[in-house]
């Protein structure tokens, strides 16, 4: 089934710097504890300033010919609650976000800042960690969805531990993007996310981590 790693992709995650540019990109400011520092990737993350303007880089999906007319803004703001600060402390789930950036990301991986992520069928994402403890998403030319990003952080609201994952970009599926971004990131991965901290706070036992990527080995 090698096969499918080359049209579906193989979901790995290197070491490896973001590409340089001269034009420097402030990341959205979403998180209350600090200021996020710029972001110098190859295509501009989009803002939560949504701008039309497509792509200046062409995308090199396997099935982009597919959507090479469709380039629609999306944008989404996710919110989850884990629960009461004191059940989920702030330093403990911002320790566990790395984890838990993209989907199907195998908890005992943990992404850094200028790494790159390829998830299956979608493509390649850089990740870029800001100063304020967010991280963010930017899609490559060989992703899906590309032009996009997705931020995420955690924050205190009225006692509790939220999640805030913000999408945006131009690119194909827009509708299907906001429709699923809830169940996606407050469903899937935010639930991956929260039983990790569970475990790592000595509330439910340990899973067995699977790498989901070796069933399309």
């Amino acid at each position: 089934m090698s096969w499918l790693s080359g049209v579906f992709g193989k979901s790995q995650t290197t070491q490896t710097q973001a590409p340089q540019t001269n034009t420097k990109v402030e990341s959205p400011e979403s998180s209350s504890l600090g200021q996020s520092k710029p972001s110098t990737f190859e295509s501009q993350p989009p803002t939560n300033q949504t701008t039309t303007q497509p792509s200046q880089t062409q995308r090199t999906h396997f099935f982009s010919f597919l959507f090479k007319d469709e380039q629609q803004p999306h944008d989404y703001t996710v919110k989850t609650t884990l629960g009461p600060v004191e059940d989920y402390p702030l330093d403990v789930v911002q320790e566990k976000l790395p984890h838990h950036m993209t989907p199907l990301q195998s908890q005992s991986k943990p992404v850094h800042d200028g790494d790159q992520t390829t998830i299956p069928f979608l493509g390649t994402v850089d990740h870029l960690q800001h100063d304020d403890g967010s991280m963010t998403n930017q899609t490559t030319s060989n992703h899906l969805l590309h032009n996009g990003m997705v931020n995420r952080s955690v924050h205190e609201e009225d006692g509790q531990t939220v999640v805030v994952t913000h999408g945006s970009g131009n690119g194909p599926l827009p509708t299907l993007n906001n429709l699923f971004a809830k169940p996606l990131w407050g469903g899937m991965v935010d639930s991956g996310l929260k039983q990790d901290v569970d475990q790592s706070m000595g509330r439910s036992k340990p899973k067995p981590d699977i790498d989901p990527m070796l069933l399309l080995d």
